[in-house]
């Protein structure tokens, strides 16, 4: 009978840690959005995405965990995540402005926001 308090312990402790889970793919949420530079879209501009961030990781890319593409008509998403923050960076080619363009955004995934969408503001340097 000593033992149903440790026993409990135990349960409880493995239910709360399994049940907790960290940023990253594998979840039922999703980002999505597009990327622009004032009023013009940003096509097939490369977004980089830290999970766990809530502010800039920097410009090094080692520090993202994971790299998509915009597509043609500068739109992105990014699915199967679970709640969390993330920082997306994003960086492409403003061909009136013919110059790069680079900028970031903290996104934060939860409940009540469960699918944001999103405009990845970037701007020369």
């Amino acid at each position: 009978m000593r033992y149903y308090p440790i026993t409990f312990i135990i349960i409880a402790c493995c239910t709360i840690f399994s049940s907790c889970k960290k940023e990253g793919i594998g979840g039922d949420f999703s980002i999505q959005g597009s990327v622009s530079h004032h009023d013009e879209k940003i096509a097939n501009a490369t977004i980089w995405v830290a999970f766990g961030a809530t502010e800039f990781p920097g410009n090094s890319f080692d520090q993202y965990d994971l790299e998509i593409n915009a597509d043609h008509q500068a739109a992105f998403s990014i699915n199967e995540l679970y709640k969390g923050n993330y920082y997306l960076y994003g960086m492409g080619y403003d061909s009136l402005l013919q110059d790069s363009v680079f900028g970031g955004l903290r996104v934060a995934v939860n409940k009540n926001n469960s699918s944001p969408t999103i405009n990845l503001a970037v701007t020369e340097n």
